[in-house]
């Protein structure tokens, strides 16, 4: 399990967009929701880098601070932003410095219920011009085996072959003899496995609580599942 773990995490980037495929694309139109007068953002819960990533290359001039509790993460991160601050920390027990901007991606799902009105409004003050924040989101009647369903089903139709066959390679390098229908049934457990160990998705209702009212939302729900929300919000504080 752990040799498997690890292969995922080595290929973390490439893995996680197959399996959360509508992230590549909305990273991208999040960066260009950004104005390019923004000195300073702040990524919470930074991961890889991917969406400052795209902020950089946009704009390189904007300072970037990103802060993450996974050393590793950071570490892929630093490969990528060359020039920003990265903070090894802990969301919930540190405190957020001010940006013009606040970027979240595929974060506040792991927020735990009793929690998520202060997190996401620890979020928000952080940011003195405007927020952006994409992750999964439930709407009205839907529940997280909803969720968790669809990636599943997602990910058992559309995986690459080729990609699967690399899978199946390395996990025989590390002692994992399986065949590649076997190696898809390992790939979705795994994802079935970490959804159900680590994520709380948050109803879009609540979401809208804390964020409305916005001047501008941009909600990509004609070409992504119905739970996938990218929300760009200027909070209007500066005007």
């Amino acid at each position: 399990m752990e040799t498997a773990r690890e292969y995922f995490f080595d290929h973390y980037d490439e893995f996680f967009s197959e399996v959360f495929w509508p992230h590549d694309k909305f990273t991208k139109i999040g960066a260009q929701a950004i104005p390019k007068e923004t000195k300073k953002i702040l990524d919470v819960g930074i991961g890889t880098g991917k969406f400052s990533y795209e902020v950089s290359k946009l704009y390189p001039h904007i300072l970037i601070t990103g802060i993450d509790n996974d050393p590793r993460m950071l570490n892929k991160a630093r490969e990528k932003l060359n020039g920003a601050k990265l903070i090894l920390g802990d969301f919930y027990s540190e405190s957020l410095p001010k940006s013009d901007w606040t970027i979240t991606s595929m974060f506040t799902h792991h927020f735990r219920e009793y929690e998520r009105k202060s997190n996401l409004l620890k979020i928000v003050n952080s940011a003195e011009r405007g927020l952006i924040n994409f992750d999964m989101q439930l709407r009205d009647g839907e529940t997280q085996n909803d969720a968790i369903k669809l990636i599943l089903n997602h990910t058992r139709q559309n995986f690459p072959e080729e990609k699967l066959e690399q899978i199946m390679y390395a996990l025989k390098e590390r002692g994992m003899n399986m065949s590649l229908e076997k190696t898809r049934e390992f790939l979705l457990e795994q994802i079935e496995y970490e959804m159900n160990q680590n994520d709380n998705i948050i109803p879009l209702s609540q979401t809208r609580e804390i964020f409305s009212p916005p001047l501008f939302n941009l909600e990509m729900l004609a070409q992504a599942p119905p739970y996938f929300v990218y929300k760009a919000t200027h909070l209007n504080k500066n005007p």
